[in-house]
């Protein structure tokens, strides 16, 4: 979950040099009657009319009164200030300072036949029709743009969009909260970042406000692991925690399955009638909103035939490219300023010729930064046509730990995502060294032959497990890893995660109706890993991991079909695991 609240580079200063902005707030109808505050920050420094750049955000549109000036950062490169640009803020519906009721990624039912329905399309739309008439001096261009949370609203102004809003920059934008992003990967439940978000995201606002109500009873745990362990199930938290007063923590314990909660919550399936420019930005290294970046792009793509499209990820957690030089992260050097290089290069360009009308400010349709040569390269469409299908069978690698083919799995002793004492989640376990569990026996680890040429990654990966359980569920959470040669100067013989992912293995038929195990039969269930642009090097070994928990990253499987949320810890089971070593990684290999 993105604690990201990316606000306004603004200067109160009188020196004549500097920019300066007035402030003004409104409390702008929608259709439906409800009113959203709006607060406005019109330039002072420059002549002539502006376009507007509009965030919708969950995280507050603060500080409030007119008065009151922010000094935050806007997100974005500072031409926009020195250029003019009008900053919009607005508090979404039931948050802050707007009226209405919060409703978690709030579904387009517009875009879904609900006659006279208000969603997040139509608010954006009636958002876009009030600036134009009431913010002064504005040139009639609006922009959207916003990062996590405000990257999912960004998308859904996409959708039959304002005829004024020009240009649209969904960043990490939440899309699918039951394939990917925030919540569940694969229906697989994120347990640790929901605890800890929901505790001070969760609560309903009675009524409008300028502070958010939170929970008491949260505070800094000195080994989250062990607090996760020692609390029990998704339900126990519930009971202990929470108590009814969190809706969506109950909403997710009871949807185990993709239903029609989660569908009607699937936002880029409904992203049509898109009349604006779209800019999508997704990191590599983004713990949260990955997997929404290239959903997003997909689907625009899709259901929008001849869009005006740009897509740019880089080596970058969640919102790294607004922030910093973007040149160093968890030990990795990327050679040069790659976020500095977005913002100045990438995003004002993009606004500039769809807000302005700047000719040449043109920027190629897919930019994408390989984390292994450190290297930017552009495509026409992502994956590209030239990656050509390919594969490793695990029986060609060379077992690293203790084991060969098989593992206990025990839910009373899991996984750890993360070496060390576990406390709060940061993005780096993204690129972290594996090392640290190769020797666990309830880890699989296969090492492939040191190159002799490069290989180079780019699209999805996926990994075709063939496997004999004695249990009736069990997850899968298989690593692509980078290993380095001992000799490297700074990373001699680590194991760098590139890629990992997790699948119950309840849902390798389907999502919508998970079947139990067959015990003692082999089965098969395909790992999808979000997508990759990554170079081994010559004398680099791909490396693959397989296990069965992740935690507590991931909530546990107690390794006994049902809802995996209910079942009381008690009931937890051991899970033997053999994985055939005609098991497979397949990926699109680029010449």
């Amino acid at each position: 979950m993105s604690l990201l609240v990316p606000l306004l580079l603004l200067s109160c200063a009188p020196a004549v040099q500097e920019p300066t902005y007035r402030k003004l707030e409104f409390q702008v109808p929608m259709r439906d009657g409800v009113k959203l505050h709006t607060v406005v920050y019109v330039p002072t420094h420059t002549s002539g009319k502006s376009p507007i750049l509009l965030e919708r955000t969950p995280y507050s549109a603060g500080p409030y009164g007119e008065q009151a000036m922010s000094p935050q950062n806007f997100g974005g490169s500072r031409k926009f200030i020195d250029a003019g640009y009008i900053f919009v803020q607005q508090d979404v519906r039931g948050r802050f300072m707007s009226e209405g009721k919060f409703e978690e990624i709030r579904p387009l039912r517009s875009l879904q036949g609900v006659a006279k329905a208000t969603d997040e399309s139509t608010d954006a739309y009636d958002t876009a029709e009030f600036l134009l008439k009431n913010v002064p001096n504005n040139n009639g261009n609006i922009g959207v743009w916003g990062i996590s949370y405000p990257g999912f609203y960004a998308a859904c102004a996409a959708a039959n969009s304002h005829p004024a809003i020009k240009a649209i920059s969904p960043q990490a934008p939440v899309s699918e909260w039951f394939f990917g992003d925030d919540v569940h990967h694969n229906g697989a439940f994120f347990l640790q970042d929901n605890f800890d978000f929901y505790f001070f995201f969760g609560l309903d606002m009675d009524k409008p406000a300028p502070r958010h109500p939170q929970l008491e009873g949260y505070g800094p745990r000195a080994d989250a692991y062990k607090f996760f362990l020692e609390k029990g199930s998704p339900d126990d938290l519930e009971r202990t925690y929470f108590k009814g007063r969190i809706p969506f923590w109950r909403d997710i314990i009871e949807h185990p399955n993709y239903d029609d909660f989660w569908k009607a919550r699937s936002t880029p399936r409904h992203l049509k009638n898109v009349r604006a420019a779209v800019l999508t930005v997704g990191g590599w290294f983004d713990a949260e909103n990955l997997y929404g970046a290239f959903d997003t792009y997909q689907h625009l793509r899709k259901l929008n035939p001849g869009l005006t499209q740009h897509f740019v990820v880089g080596p970058w957690p969640h919102g790294g490219w607004a922030r910093g030089t973007g040149q160093r992260y968890a030990g990795l050097d990327f050679s040069s300023a790659t976020s500095t290089w977005f913002r100045e290069e990438v995003e004002f360009p993009f606004f500039e010729r769809h807000l302005r009308g700047v000719a040449g400010a043109e920027i190629p349709k897919v930019q994408m930064f390989n984390t292994g040569r450190n290297v930017w390269k552009s495509f026409a469409e992502w994956p590209p046509t030239d990656a050509k299908p390919s594969s490793l069978v695990l029986r060609d690698a060379k077992p690293l730990g203790p084991q060969t083919d098989r593992y206990v799995s025990d839910p009373a002793s899991p996984v750890p995502y993360q070496s060390g004492t576990i406390r709060g989640r940061n993005s780096a376990y993204t690129v972290a060294d594996q090392s640290f569990v190769k020797d666990r026996p309830d880890v699989l680890t296969f090492a492939f032959p040191p190159l002799t040429e490069e290989l180079t990654m780019a699209g999805a990966v996926e990994a075709d497990l063939t496997f004999t359980t004695d249990a009736t569920d069990l997850d899968f959470i298989v690593k692509v890893i980078d290993q380095y040669p001992a000799d490297h100067p700074t990373l001699g013989g680590q194991l760098r995660l590139v890629r990992a992912e997790v699948m119950p293995a309840r849902f390798r038929a389907s999502f919508e109706t998970p079947t139990p195990l067959e015990p003692g039969k082999p089965q098969k269930v395909t790992v999808r890993l979000p997508d990759v642009f990554h170079t081994w090097r010559t004398g680099h070994r791909v490396v693959v991991q397989i296990q069965s928990s992740w935690f507590p990253l991931v909530a546990r499987n107690p390794q006994v079909f049902g809802n995996p949320y209910k079942i009381p810890v008690s009931q937890y089971r051991k899970a033997n695991v053999t994985v055939d070593l005609s098991s497979a990684i397949r990926f699109g290999k680029m010449p």
